[in-house]
């Protein structure tokens, strides 16, 4: 087969199993070292940002999906509670989304 790496995003509650693989192996595998919490809550903010963005495009194709044209559907509209992306994840399962840009781009 082909090779490659592997990331194992590791917590304080993992150390023992990791150190039981090394074992395991026979090596102990390189530490990488991660970006610092300052980093990584700049990130989480870009990473809301588009999840809110998605989150909006699929109940956007939700709602006009199967000749729909009116505007959004009441089943989707999401009023901060929450219900609007558990709406959509639960179409999601059920396999109605197309995903991408909807053909626009």
């Amino acid at each position: 087969g082909k090779s490659g790496k592997a990331i194992a995003m590791v917590t304080q509650y993992d150390v023992e199993v990791y150190q039981r693989l090394e074992h395991l192996l026979g090596q102990k595998l390189p530490e990488c070292k991660m970006a610092g919490e300052e980093e990584v809550l700049l990130l989480l903010e870009r990473v809301n940002e588009a999840q809110r963005l998605a989150t909006r495009e699929v109940k956007e194709q939700l709602s006009t999906r199967d000749g729909n044209r009116r505007g959004r559907n009441k089943k989707y509209n999401d009023d901060g509670d929450g219900d609007g992306e558990s709406a959509v994840r639960g179409e999601m399962k059920r396999g109605f989304y197309a995903g991408g840009s909807g053909g626009n781009g």
